[in-house]
C-alpha cells in the first residue's frame, strides 16, 4: 500500500497513545479537562478551585443542630507548559506511521510523558504523609501493601475498585517475587509469569513506573528532637518548632515525615482516635541553628475539633518527635493511591496561524502540535506542548510506600 502523507491530526493521535502507555501513575488519578477555552485556547497561569469532600459531624439526641456547608477547596494552577521539539523533512512524513513513530514519535513522548511524570510524582509524594514499609528495603511482602491499604481505610478512602498502586522497578520485582502464587488464581499466576507485572490484587491495580522519585532525609541527627512550643500549638496550626536536634545546625527536607508522641491520627468519619501517631510531612525545606528549627511548616494542620479534625490533641512542648528514615538516608517513594487523591488537569493552547497543527483531547489529556518553517536553515520545525497542572486534593487518601 501506498505511503499516504501524515497530518497533524495522525500524529497526535499516535503522540497521544504513546504518552498515555508510558504515564502509569497518571492513568490512575483523576484527570480533569477544561473545555470552556478550545475556541480560543489558553496559556499559562489559568486556576480553578478543586472541591474536596464535605465533612460533617454526627448529632447524639433528639435536638437538631444544623450544620453549615462549609466549603473547602484546594487551588490547581495550570501553570506548567512542557513540550518536545522535533525537525523532519516533507519526504519524512510520507512515512507509514508505524515506522514514524517508531523512528520520531515513540522516543519523543517517552521523554515528555518521563518528564512530567516525575513532576507530578515529586509533588504527590511531597504532599503525602502517610507511609509505611521501612525506608531502604524493598517492599517484599503482602503485609507492606495491606499497610498501605489499611492506611487508606483509616482514613475513610472509599473502596470502589479506584486504587491504585504504582512501585518503581526494584519495588514491583520483589513484590512480584515475594508474592508469587499468594492466594492467585492460576491465570493470575501465569499473568504474573510472564509478564512480570504484580497486575491486580491486594485491593490494588498495581503498575511499575520508572519515573518513581527518591527521597533524600534532610540533616536530622539521630532522627529524634523535640517539640519547642513554649506558649503552645493553636488548633489549625500548619507549623511548629523543634529542638534538641543530635546536630547544632538541623535541616528538614520538604517531603520528610515524623510523628510526635501522644498526637495520634482521628477517623475522619467518626473523629475517634485510631489509637496510631499521626504523621506528618514537612512542607517545606527549613535550615536551623543552636540544635532547634523554628516554624517547621506540616501539613496536615492540627486540628482538634469540628469536621475537619485531624489529630487527637495539639502537641506539647518536648513531645517527642521522631523521623523516618536517617540523616541523609535516600530511599524511593512508591505510592499507592485512590484516584481522587490526586487532580491532573490540562487545558487547550492557542491555536496559533499556521498551515499545519492540531489540538486534541484524549482521556482528560489536551495535547497540541503545530508546524512552522524556518526560512533560514530550511526546516521545517514541529512542537508539541501540553499545559498542565497538578494538586493533591485529599493526600490522606494517599500513603508512601518506603522502598530502596
Amino acid at each position: 500500500m501506498a505511503n499516504t502523507t501524515l497530518t497533524a491530526d495522525i500524529i497526535l493521535k499516535e503522540a497521544h497513545r504513546v504518552f498515555k502507555n508510558n504515564t502509569p501513575f497518571l492513568q490512575g488519578m483523576s484527570r480533569q479537562y477544561d473545555g470552556s477555552f478550545a475556541a480560543h485556547g489558553a496559556k499559562e497561569g489559568t486556576d480553578i478551585r478543586i472541591r474536596k469532600p464535605q465533612q460533617y459531624t454526627v448529632r447524639t439526641g433528639k435536638t437538631i443542630n444544623v450544620q453549615n456547608n462549609v466549603e473547602s477547596s484546594v487551588t490547581l494552577s495550570r501553570s506548567t507548559q512542557k513540550g518536545i521539539d522535533l525537525s523532519f523533512s516533507s519526504q519524512e512524513l510520507t512515512t507509514d506511521i508505524s515506522r514514524f513513530s517508531e523512528l520520531y514519535i515513540t522516543p519523543a513522548m517517552n521523554t515528555l510523558a518521563a518528564d512530567i511524570e516525575a513532576d507530578i510524582l515529586t509533588t504527590a509524594y511531597q504532599s503525602t504523609y502517610n507511609m509505611v514499609g521501612t525506608a531502604g528495603t524493598d517492599p517484599a511482602t503482602a503485609l507492606v501493601h495491606l499497610q498501605a491499604g489499611a492506611k487508606l481505610d483509616e482514613f475513610a478512602t472509599r473502596r470502589d475498585g479506584m486504587r491504585s498502586n504504582v512501585l518503581n522497578p526494584a519495588g514491583q520485582a520483589a513484590t512480584v517475587d515475594g508474592l508469587k502464587g499468594l492466594f492467585q488464581a492460576s491465570e493470575k499466576i501465569r499473568d504474573q509469569y510472564n509478564s512480570g507485572n504484580m497486575g491486580q490484587g491486594l485491593g490494588f491495580e498495581f503498575a511499575m513506573s520508572q519515573n518513581i522519585q527518591n527521597h533524600t532525609v534532610g540533616l536530622i541527627g539521630d532522627n529524634t528532637a523535640l517539640v519547642n512550643e513554649g506558649s503552645g500549638v493553636a488548633s489549625g496550626d500548619a507549623v511548629i518548632s523543634m529542638d534538641d536536634f543530635s546536630v547544632s545546625a538541623p535541616t528538614v527536607t520538604k517531603g520528610d515525615v515524623f510523628t510526635i508522641a501522644s498526637v495520634f491520627a482521628v477517623n475522619p468519619v467518626t473523629l475517634d482516635s485510631t489509637g496510631k501517631l499521626q504523621q506528618f510531612v514537612v512542607t517545606a525545606a527549613a535550615t536551623g541553628s543552636s540544635n532547634a528549627i523554628a516554624d517547621v511548616a506540616v501539613s496536615p494542620s492540627f486540628v482538634t475539633s469540628g469536621p475537619n479534625q485531624t489529630v487527637s490533641a495539639l502537641p506539647a512542648n518536648d513531645a517527642a518527635i521522631t523521623f523516618i528514615g536517617t540523616t541523609g538516608l535516600v530511599f524511593a517513594q512508591n505510592l499507592a493511591y485512590h484516584r481522587d487523591a490526586f487532580a491532573f488537569a490540562t487545558i487547550d493552547l492557542d491555536m496559533p496561524d499556521v498551515d499545519f497543527k492540531a489540538r486534541e483531547v484524549t482521556d482528560g489529556v489536551s495535547m497540541r502540535i503545530v508546524r512552522d518553517y524556518d526560512v533560514f536553515n530550511d526546516d521545517s520545525i514541529y512542537r508539541i506542548d501540553i499545559l498542565y497542572g497538578f494538586v493533591a486534593v485529599t493526600p490522606e487518601w494517599s500513603c508512601r510506600i518506603a522502598g530502596n
